[in-house]
């Protein structure tokens, strides 16, 4: 039962390409969407704390794209608006990868998380012409992807994990981080052509990536 859910983010990922010929956006949300119920599959065949944070995270990361893609509105600030939902969504995967983990987040890998936001920040989100809000917004932000970042790398160090596993979280969080880097540059710092080519697939990979991570505990 638990392949049902690989053959959902399967089908996601199948649309995906169909969107990238369209350009339809109405495909990236049904495309999405599968991987909602790929999600919610892998929760209702082993219920458990990590499946339901998965599919929670899951969950907001598509009420996220939702409020991007202008399909709900929370407030006018679509920006600040996505930043919140997204955000909440990185929080519930920090919180699930540390239950995964050691059950905690090392003062090493707290720091570093912390000190790698900045940089971060400065490099793809930073600019002085912005709202202190928008601002703080944005270092928030950059905070919380450097943190699921060293989350994702402080499960990796138990022995216990299948190279499958690994791999997959840990591209899953590399292509989280460029996807986030690409809207925030192209938001903040400069317009590039064709970005949306880019964010969309690196986006929606990273998605099923991450959401394979409790999937392949069961079947391994």
């Amino acid at each position: 039962m638990e392949y049902l859910a690989i053959i959902f983010y399967f089908i996601s990922i199948i649309i995906l390409g169909y969107r990238l010929k369209t350009k339809e956006k109405k495909h990236f949300l049904i495309s999405m969407s599968f991987v909602v119920i790929g999600s919610f599959i892998t929760y209702i065949i082993t219920p458990s704390l990590i499946t339901i944070l998965f599919l929670i995270a899951c969950v907001l990361s598509f009420i996220g794209d939702l409020v991007m893609a202008r399909v709900i509105r929370l407030t006018n600030n679509r920006i600040a608006d996505g930043a919140i939902v997204f955000g909440t969504a990185h929080i519930t995967y920090i919180y699930a990868f540390i239950r995964l983990g050691y059950g905690y987040l090392s003062p090493f890998y707290t720091i570093s998380g912390i000190l790698l936001a900045f940089i971060f920040y400065y490099i793809i989100g930073y600019n002085p012409s912005l709202k202190p809000i928008m601002k703080i917004v944005n270092y928030v932000y950059a905070l919380l992807i450097t943190m699921l970042l060293m989350s994702v790398i402080s499960f990796n160090q138990l022995d216990n994990i299948s190279i499958y596993i690994r791999l997959s979280s840990i591209m899953g969080i590399v292509l989280f981080m460029m996807s986030d880097g690409l809207i925030a540059y192209n938001e903040f710092k400069k317009k590039l052509d064709g970005v949306n080519e880019i964010i969309i697939p690196t986006y929606l990979f990273a998605q099923v990536l991450l959401q394979m991570v409790p999937v392949l505990i069961i079947l391994v």
